[in-house]
């Protein structure tokens, strides 16, 4: 029994630490594609992270930060504002929502 709390607890470790490091894989293919603008490509990255790594909540804002960041270049001056409310309702506290917030002023919206 000893045996298997162990293998079991292991896995877990394992499963956390895969997670951990897939949405840091996809966060930063989400950043390269902000980067080379291919939004498009962004938004399935950050999309990614949101529904396999909701658990982790610096990974879910910073996802969210891309695609305000997809949204605002993508859609002109008040674009953005979706992923930002959500940014801002979800993760209030984060740099990244603090980051969305100094570079993305949407007119008057929030």
């Amino acid at each position: 029994m000893k045996t298997l709390s162990a293998i079991c607890v292991l896995l877990a470790a394992a499963v956390c630490s895969a997670e951990s490091g897939g949405a840091e894989a996809e966060l930063r293919q989400a950043r390269a594609a902000l980067d080379a603008g291919r939004f498009s490509e962004a938004f399935e990255h950050a999309a990614r992270v949101q529904a396999f790594h909701y658990r982790d909540a610096e990974a879910m804002a910073e996802a969210l930060y891309c695609e305000a960041q997809a949204e605002h270049r993508t859609g002109g001056s008040r674009a953005g504002v979706s992923a930002l409310t959500e940014l801002k309702t979800l993760y209030p506290d984060s740099a990244w929502c603090q980051k969305a917030l100094a570079e993305l002023k949407p007119d008057g919206t929030e």
